[in-house]
């Protein structure tokens, strides 16, 4: 099966994902890769850290406005802190939203 790997430590330039920018970025790189390709990879070797708002943009997002695209993304080489960090994001994705509508934030 065909699959387009991203490599995080590439595109950040950086041991850290850090904040909404970089998250949206990276969430924007699968999204244009998956017009082309059935399966997405992001490989983190060499990121220690992903940001509560970097995981939120990457994968929150996606989960709240297009999770079937989640079942075509997959994630490598996560050190435990990034993995906990995505699970995290993937966990609370829809209390993220609520609270930034409390506080009168748009998503």
């Amino acid at each position: 099966m065909n699959m387009k790997t991203i490599k995080v430590r590439d595109i950040v330039q950086d041991d850290s994902v850090l904040g909404r920018y970089r998250g949206g970025e990276l969430r924007r790189l699968a999204v244009e890769a998956l017009q082309q390709e059935p399966r997405v990879r992001f490989d983190f070797d060499g990121i220690v850290l992903i940001t509560q708002s970097a995981a939120d943009e990457l994968v929150g997002r996606l989960r709240r406005y297009d999770e079937p695209l989640l079942d075509r993304i997959a994630f490598a080489h996560c050190s435990e802190d990034v993995s906990h960090m995505l699970q995290w994001a993937m966990d609370n994705a829809f209390s993220v939203s609520e609270r930034q509508e409390a506080l009168g934030l748009k998503d």
